[in-house]
C-alpha cells in the first residue's frame, strides 16, 4: 500500500516570496514572464502568469500545452488567468498556458517539431541536450520545484479525443495512488484513472514531493464549448487546496477509480473504430479495425480489447502507424 501523505493543504507561503523564470509575483497583483529555456530564443520560451493573492497560502502550478494541438486545453488556463481573482485569493498561480511553444505554432502533434522529441516523455529533462530536454528541465527547476502542488492540464488533440477524467500517478515503489492526491481528483469530480506514465510532468513532480494531478477535459481538436467545463474543474482543483475563493461550477458526480490499457496499431494502414468514446468493451470484442493500405481484398486486422472495459479515449485520425495509439480501454481498478 502507499504511504498516505497528510492531506491537510500545502503549507502558507508569502506571495511575494514566489519568483518564476523572470516574474516575481506581488501580493494582490498580476505579473508576466517566461520559463528560461538554455538555447531558446525568447519568444519560443513558455510564457507565464503569476497571480499573486491577497494573502499567504500554498502556491500552486497549472500547466497546459505539452502537446501543441491540445488547445482546449490551453484556451482552458487562459480563461483561468481571467478568471482569477488575485484581491479574493490566497497563495500564488503559477499558470503557463502554452508549455510546448513551438509545437503550438505548428499545430504539431505530441511532439516538439525543433527535435521531433514528446515533451510528456522528457522530464525532469537536463540542463544539456537537445531543445525538448532543455525545456523540461526548464518547467522542472524553474516551475515544479517552486510549487507547492502541480496541475498537469490536457484536452483531445488532432491525433486523440477523448472523455474527460482525472489522473493520479503512484509514487516511485509505490502500488497505488497518494490518498491525498486521490482526494484532490474526486473534489474535481468525475473518474479517476491512476496510472504511471514514466518521466512525465507528474513523475517528476512526485519525484519532487510534490501534490500532483492531471485534469483531462475531453473533447479532440479545438473545441470551444469545452473550454469552459475544463475551466471549472481547474477552479474546483484550486478551491480544494485553499488557493482561489469563488464557485467552480457544481462537481460531476465522483465516479471510479480506474486503471487503463492503450491499444496499439498492429499494421499500418485505415483506422475504423467501431465503439463510440464511453461505450463498454467486453473482453475479446473488436473494439476497431485496421484495413491495409495495399486494398487488394484483404481482410481488415482487429484491434481487440484484452479484458472488460471503457473506450475512455481513441484516434481521431484515419491513418493508423504501427504501434501508434489507437484507443484506451479503463476498467475499475482492483485496488486503490
Amino acid at each position: 500500500m502507499a504511504k498516505e501523505r497528510d492531506e491537510a493543504r500545502p503549507p502558507q507561503r508569502p506571495v511575494d516570496s514566489v519568483r518564476v523564470g523572470t516574474a516575481h509575483a506581488a501580493p494582490g497583483a498580476v505579473r508576466h514572464g517566461r520559463v528560461w529555456a538554455t538555447g531558446y530564443v525568447p519568444d519560443l520560451m513558455p510564457p507565464l502568469t503569476l497571480v499573486g493573492g491577497a494573502r499567504a497560502g500554498p502556491v500552486v502550478a497549472v500547466l497546459a500545452g505539452l502537446h501543441g494541438d491540445e488547445a482546449t486545453a490551453v484556451e482552458a488556463v487562459r480563461r483561468l488567468a481571467e478568471r482569477l481573482d488575485p484581491e479574493q485569493m490566497a497563495g500564488t498561480a503559477i499558470l503557463v498556458p502554452v508549455v510546448n511553444v513551438p509545437g503550438f505554432r505548428d499545430r504539431r502533434p505530441q511532439v516538439n517539431p525543433l527535435d521531433g522529441q514528446d515533451l510528456e516523455r522528457a522530464f525532469p529533462g537536463a540542463p544539456r541536450g537537445g531543445p525538448t530536454t532543455r525545456l523540461a528541465h526548464a518547467l522542472t527547476d524553474q516551475v515544479v520545484a517552486v510549487a507547492d502542488a502541480v496541475l498537469e492540464v490536457r484536452s483531445g488533440g488532432s491525433v486523440l479525443e477523448g472523455l474527460p477524467f482525472c489522473l493520479v500517478e503512484p509514487g516511485v515503489g509505490e502500488a497505488t495512488a497518494d490518498g491525498a492526491d486521490l482526494a484532490w481528483a474526486r473534489a474535481v469530480g468525475g473518474d479517476v484513472v491512476v496510472a504511471r506514465r514514466p518521466r512525465s510532468l507528474l513523475a517528476a513532480a512526485r519525484a519532487l514531493g510534490k501534490r500532483s494531478l492531471l485534469v483531462h477535459g475531453g473533447g479532440g481538436g479545438y473545441r470551444p464549448e469545452d473550454a469552459e467545463p475544463l475551466t471549472d474543474a481547474l477552479l474546483r482543483a484550486l478551491a480544494h487546496l485553499g488557493i482561489a475563493v469563488g464557485a467552480g461550477g457544481a462537481a460531476p458526480p465522483p465516479g471510479q477509480v480506474l486503471t487503463w490499457t492503450w491499444l496499439m496499431a498492429p499494421a499500418d494502414g485505415y483506422w475504423r473504430p467501431l465503439l463510440p468514446l464511453g461505450a463498454a468493451a467486453a473482453a475479446g470484442e473488436a473494439v476497431g479495425e485496421v484495413a491495409p493500405l495495399e486494398g487488394g481484398g484483404r481482410r481488415p486486422v482487429a484491434v481487440l480489447a484484452p479484458e472488460a472495459g471503457r473506450v475512455l479515449m481513441r484516434c481521431a485520425a484515419l491513418a493508423a502507424r504501427t504501434g501508434s495509439a489507437l484507443a484506451v480501454l479503463a476498467a475499475p481498478a482492483a485496488t486503490t
